[in-house]
Parts: C-alpha cells; structure tokens; sequence
C-alpha cells in the first residue's frame, strides 16, 4: 500500500489520478509510480491534519481545565504552552514539504499523461516562472498552473522554504476562547517571503491547520482541471498492496505473500475501541497441475474470531 484509500476517499481528493492509473494508454512504470508517489504524500499530509486535528483538540481540553480561573484580554486570546501541542509543530514542517514535493511531482504527472516530450524543470517554481508553454504545455493547463501558484502554491512554498532554512512556524500560538469550546491557532505570516520574523505579518490570521488543508483543497482542485481535459472521471480509490519486495515465484512454496487489512468500522466499547476489519490474504501456493496459477487469494477472520467459533 502506498497510499491509503479511507482518506483519500472520505474527502473524495485526487479521485481522477486512479481513473489515470486504470487507463494510462501505454503501459508506463514511470509515470505509474509517480503518481503513486503523489498519492502517497497526499495520504501523509491528509494524516497529518488528522493528527493535527487530535493534538489541538486534546491541547483545548487541557486548557479548559482552568478556563474559570483565567482572565481573557478583548480578545478572548492567551499565549499557551502544552505538550499535545507538540505534535501539531511537529506536523507543520512535514505536510509543508510534502505538499511542496507534490507540486514537483505534479508537473511530471501531467507530462507523462499529455505526453509531451520537452524536458521540463524539477522545480514547480522555475517551471511556472518560465511558463509552461514554453515546455510543450497548451495555453489552458498553462493558465490553470499559473493561477494556482498564483493563489495557493506560490505561499505553501514560501511557507516550506521559510520554516526549513530559516525558522521554526510556531511562535504565533494562541489559545482562543470567543466561544466554547475554544480552539487553538498558530498562526502563520502572511509575508513568508520576507524571511525576516520583525517584519512579519498576520493580518489574514492564516491557522496552520487550516492554510494545509486549503493547500491540498488546491492542488486537488487543480488536477480535477487538468484531468478533465482528458477525460478522466473520478473514481473511488480500492485497497492495493505492493508485494514487489517480496522476491521471485519460480521457487515452488506454500507462503503468505501479504496482508491487505482494512479498518471498515471503529466501535467503541465500555473498554475501549473495538476495530472491525476486513482482511485478504494473498499467498503463493504449488499449483495443482502443471500450467496451473501460483497465487491464491482468501477472506480472513482474526484469530479469536475463529477460537469463538
């Protein structure tokens, strides 16, 4: 699995790159696992925003703790320290970057899928600066890539670049009470450019959560675009499963290749969480006759499902 389909789904991002994966006209492994990997980084910046969601929301509860005792200014905002918090800086940096490496892997996707054979740039940045036509790209997605960077990815790579080389996204942190329950923000400069922390702003009040979850609304809606033109519809993402590492057939053995489990229920119980999971093991087996196949495909049940029964 290199990408993971409940998230992709549940927010129906992407859904057009697997009608491309299904119907790519030549068989291409390049251009296959590009898009896989865009797929995969796709699925760690939706994770992060699941992470970030529950780091913010366990940092609220903490605070609410003594929300009788604390005096709030005007404007209902103190500064706060707390641990859960950390796990939200520490998402920032990766879903930035990732979402910047998916802008580079965006323009050789569409370069694989309109098949333009001009060598165009690595960096999503130079490539737009120069202007797409110049690479064998036609005026619509030209202009569509342009006013994308224009809105959206031109700051998601000031972001990147300011927080890697040169300081850490996490100083404008508040807590919020306007409202229960009250929420966390940490704000991000609406200038990142100007890489100088003295001379930042934050008048647009961009929330860290919220500026990568319009990152990825962005760059989504920019594929739909593209792939429209081709004729792509979207398509639900299904669990995959790589076994590609697992080394040759030719040697006749009975051996589980690979689990592909999914979680299609979380229930929770008086002890906890109970997982509801349907699960497909794929194995090579010694054919039953000569020419026969090797591989088998089964349902599993857990091993207390079966102990039960």
């Amino acid at each position: 699995m290199r990408y993971l389909p409940r998230l992709l789904n549940d927010r129906e991002f992407f859904q057009e790159l697997n009608s491309a994966l299904e119907n790519i006209k030549k068989p291409n492994e390049k251009l296959t696992l590009k898009i896989e990997h865009f797929l995969y980084r796709a699925s760690c910046v939706l994770y992060s925003l699941e992470r970030m969601y529950s780091a913010e929301q366990a940092s609220v509860n903490i605070v609410r703790s003594y929300i009788k005792q604390i005096k709030f200014p005007d404007n209902g905002r103190i500064s706060v320290s707390v641990e859960p918090l950390f796990e939200v800086y520490s998402q920032i940096p990766a879903a930035l970057s990732q979402l910047v490496n998916m802008q580079n892997l965006l323009l050789e996707i569409f370069q694989g899928l309109f098949e333009i054979k001009k060598s165009v740039p690595a960096s999503f940045r130079k490539a737009v600066t120069n202007g797409l036509t110049k690479y064998g790209f036609d005026k619509y997605t030209s202009t569509l890539v342009s006013a994308y960077w224009e809105k959206n990815g031109l700051l998601i790579r000031n972001l990147r670049d300011l927080n890697e080389h040169y300081i850490a996204l996490v100083d404008h942190t508040f807590f919020s009470y306007t409202k229960d329950p009250g929420q966390i923000l940490v704000l991000l400069p609406d200038n990142p450019e100007t890489k100088s922390g003295d001379k930042f702003l934050y008048k647009n009040e961009l929330d860290a959560y919220e500026t990568i979850a319009n990152g990825l609304i962005h760059l989504d809606a920019l594929v739909s675009m593209v792939l429209e033109k081709l004729e792509y519809k979207p398509k639900r993402f299904e669990s995959s499963l790589y076994m590609g590492h697992m080394g040759s057939l030719e040697e006749e053995q009975e051996r589980t290749l690979g689990l592909m489990i999914t979680i299609t229920k979380v229930e929770k119980t008086e002890s906890g969480s109970k997982l509801h999971l349907d699960t497909v093991e794929i194995q090579q087996i010694i054919p039953a006759r000569e020419g026969a196949g090797n591989i088998a495909v089964r349902k599993l049940k857990t091993d207390s499902e079966i102990d039960k029964s």
